[in-house]
This record gives structure tokens, sequence and C-alpha cells, in this order.
């Protein structure tokens, strides 16, 4: 049985950090759920084609640095579930 990751962008936050060295970028937070609301730990947490990535942590939380300003497509995988995505975009100081 194959089971679905929830939760993963619904619950979280997508904040701009301004940083010289970065031009326009971001950073993606959240926690990374299943159906269940159980919390997620040692998941992969992607944001593809932007080459940056983060792992959750024991409480399923995850922090990825470094967020170009844009649409991405975000993608969370963990062995035994099925892989979710969701659209995210870094636009100045919004959050969409």
């Amino acid at each position: 049985m194959v089971r679905r990751i929830v939760g993963m962008i619904a619950v979280s936050v997508l904040a701009f950090w301004p940083a010289a060295s970065l031009a326009q970028s971001g950073t993606l937070q959240g926690t990374v759920s299943d159906s269940a609301g159980t919390t997620l730990p040692n998941a992969s947490v992607t944001v593809e084609g932007a080459g940056v990535r983060a792992t959750t942590g024991a409480n399923g939380g995850y922090e990825v640095r470094g967020v170009p300003a844009g649409e991405h497509t975000v993608r969370v995988r963990l062995i035994g579930y099925q892989a979710a995505t969701s659209r995210v975009t870094v636009a100045g100081a919004e959050v969409t």
C-alpha cells in the first residue's frame, strides 16, 4: 500500500528574505504530513529547477533557503509514500 503525502504546502509559509548575495530569493518553510496529520521526518523537499532542497526534521518541519523569485514546483518524496507536488510563487515580499 502506498500512502499519500498531504499538507506539504497547505501549512507552509513562503517568506521573502532580501540578501545582497542572493539577489531576490526567499525561504520556504513548512511541515510535511500524511493524510492522517502525522508529521513525516526524513522526507526530501525539493524546489525543482532551482537546485535547492531540504530534508524534514524529527517533527516533519523543513526550511529551504535561497529559493529564487518566480514560480516553482515543490516536490516531496518519502519511501513508502506517493510523491506530492505543489506550485509556489516567490514575488517580492508577497506570498501567493
